[in-house]
């Protein structure tokens, strides 16, 4: 907890600075209940970022691990030593752990610069037979990254990942023998990023990211406990494609920091569920109807940190949300969100924070966003 105090309030000093950004994002790593904002804050980091040969962590970008974050590949000392100065070079980092129930991860990195570019490839691979009968998981990903500094003042940057995932009944309840024996859950999904950073002077950076993916998510049951006798299996297949747009401008001074920005997500997909059943053919499988889960939603926000006191710190801000998709319960929402909070060291080692918002669930795309989650 110490480190994630350190890493907003070095945010709220300076929101441009991208180690700070890695740092609360390392930080959340071990955190629960912090997914969007981890993978967030790595989003902003890379963008902040100059030339550099520090490692992306394949996992690091994607939330819903469902790993221990004290062991293994959840480790963070993975990366805890880089140079202190950069030139051209390649450098590896490795990881790996073995245990009890068939379980094996490791995760490996190569990353590099050359001139005005630098680029990293990494991949992480996990697999275990679980606690229980069907709560084993495996998990692939991989990752691309490559960064061109056009001049110092402007660079961009591409990003590729790749994730197949496929785990069994992970949910913990209250009796242990009371799990589903023949529930799966597997995804793929590819993902496309492209960065771009301006910085007009050093107080002032205009950043944009665009995203798009497409996933197909799913789960089925071989066992289902619905009409036991009747129904032996369902399939629900969600297949999607989705585009999201942002752009943001920081400003820095003294007295005052700016954060700002406006974003656009529109996702395509539909839910297919089908059942089969105990019937002859053509009746062995029931077709439900096909639901359509489109959604756009539209986002602006300005949050600024003032601070006029010494050791205290005000956050203004508001944000808006438009909304419009295909199901009644998100169709045409619009939704005005003012935030206010206050920061105050009265002592060394001691932080009091207070503050007052209204917020709006985001639609995001992997989880991620530049736009403060805090």
């Amino acid at each position: 907890m110490g480190r994630s105090i350190e890493g907003w309030k070095s945010i709220n000093t300076d929101p441009s600075n991208f180690s700070a950004h890695r740092f609360l994002a390392d930080s959340y790593a071990v955190l629960p209940r912090h997914e969007i904002a981890r993978v967030s804050e790595l989003l902003q980091s890379q963008l902040l970022q100059p030339l550099n040969m520090t490692p992306i962590q394949p996992r690091l970008a994607e939330s819903n691990l469902f790993l221990i974050s004290a062991g293994g590949p959840g480790a963070l000392s993975f990366n805890e030593f880089n140079p202190i100065f950069n030139r051209n070079g390649v450098t590896l980092q490795t990881s790996g752990l073995s245990g009890e129930q068939d379980t094996f991860g490791g995760e490996g990195v190569i990353s590099g610069i050359y001139k005005n570019a630098s680029f990293s490839l990494g991949g992480f691979h996990l697999t275990t037979d679980g606690f229980r009968k069907n709560a084993d998981q495996k998990d692939d990903i991989a990752n691309a990254f490559l960064q061109f500094e056009l001049s110092p003042k402007t660079s961009i940057q591409g990003e590729y990942r790749y994730r197949k995932a496929e785990t069994g009944d992970l949910q913990l309840r209250f009796f242990p023998e009371e799990f589903f024996p023949g529930q799966r859950t597997p995804q793929e999904r590819h993902t496309y990023r492209f960065g771009i950073r301006h910085a007009f002077s050093p107080t002032s950076i205009l950043l944009g990211s665009f995203i798009y993916s497409d996933a197909d998510f799913g789960a089925f049951d071989t066992q289902p406990f619905v009409a036991p006798g009747f129904i032996t299996g369902l399939d629900l297949k969600e297949p999607q494609k989705a585009f999201g747009g942002e752009l943001q401008y920081l400003f820095r001074s003294r007295y005052f920091n700016l954060t700002s920005g406006v974003g656009h997500v529109d996702r395509n997909s539909t839910a297919k569920l089908t059942a089969r059943t105990v019937l002859p053919p053509p009746d062995d499988v029931l077709r439900f109807p096909v639901l359509d889960t489109d959604l756009r939603h539209t986002n602006v926000y300005a949050y600024s940190y003032l601070n006029f006191l010494k050791k205290v710190t005000f956050t203004l801000g508001a944000s808006g949300d438009f909304t419009d998709g295909e199901s009644p319960d998100i169709k045409g929402i619009t939704q005005f969100n003012p935030k206010f909070g206050i920061t105050w060291e009265p002592r060394l080692g001691t932080t009091l924070r207070a503050a007052a918002f209204r917020v709006l669930k985001r639609t995001l795309i992997t989880d991620q966003t530049s736009s403060p989650p805090r």
